[in-house]
Formats: C-alpha cells, sequence, structure tokens
C-alpha cells in the first residue's frame, strides 16, 4: 500500500536474499525466478550489498552473544552464502539492473560509521531520482 501511494519503502532483505538462501537450500535458480514472475513480486528499485569476508562474519555472530539463527549455526553455510550474494552481485553489474534490481555494493569491513555514510552517500541520487518521477 505504501509503494501505491508512492511513498519509499526501505526493508532489510529482499529478493537478493531470497534468491541467495533458496538456491543455497536447494531450490533451482529457474524456479525461484519464475515464483517472482509469477507472483509479481516487485522488483526493488535499490538494493545495498554490504559485503564482509568470512572471518567477519564468523566474528560478528560470535560476538552477538544471542542464540544463534537455524544458518548461523553452519560456517559452511554462511561461507556459501557470503559466495552466493557476490555472485548475485557481480552478475547484475554484467546486465545493468537485471532481475534484482539495482545492487550496490558497500565495504562493510569499513567502520561501521563509513558503511553508514556510504549508503548515505549512494543513496541520496537515487533518491532524487526517484522524487522527480
Amino acid at each position: 500500500p505504501r509503494l501505491q501511494r508512492g511513498e519509499i519503502v526501505i526493508t532489510d532483505r529482499f529478493s537478493m536474499s531470497t534468491y541467495a538462501y533458496q538456491f543455497l537450500q536447494g531450490v533451482d535458480y529457474n524456479e525461484i525466478h519464475r515464483m517472482h514472475t509469477e507472483r509479481g513480486i516487485i522488483k526493488p528499485n535499490l538494493t545495498f550489498f554490504v559485503d564482509i569476508g568470512f572471518e567477519t562474519a564468523w566474528e560478528r555472530v560470535a560476538d552477538r552473544k544471542e542464540r544463534l539463527e537455524k544458518f548461523e549455526r553452519n560456517p559452511g553455510f554462511i561461507r556459501d552464502l557470503i559466495y552466493m550474494y557476490r555472485g548475485l552481485w557481480w552478475e547484475s553489474k554484467k546486465d545493468g539492473t537485471g532481475e534484482l534490481g539495482r545492487i550496490i555494493r558497500i565495504d562493510g569491513e569499513q567502520p561501521r560509521e563509513r558503511v553508514f555514510s556510504d549508503v548515505v552517500r549512494q543513496f541520496w541520487p537515487v533518491y532524487e531520482e526517484y522524487k522527480k518521477k
């Protein structure tokens, strides 16, 4: 409903996550694409991919000191997930925006403040472009 009213909607996970997690659990890539297409899932205008290496990801999971989610208990899955995200991002670079929309890679190995400023810096031009429509 908010999109229909012309509002901007920001989520922490969307199509890129669906493709990565479902594919790594054995769902055929073409099947994921078919389900998105047939169900009319909205293609995001912009996705920020905060890219971190396995060591950083594993350290952050351990540092949270919370109950681990299903996927966080398997270091191999986390490693594969990182490669999958990187592959999806790389493919999006080759064909423009592709079926996942525009994906911008942010270096997540930087300090938190720098990651935030990089996201804001990349977001504003897209927002200004969106407002003109």
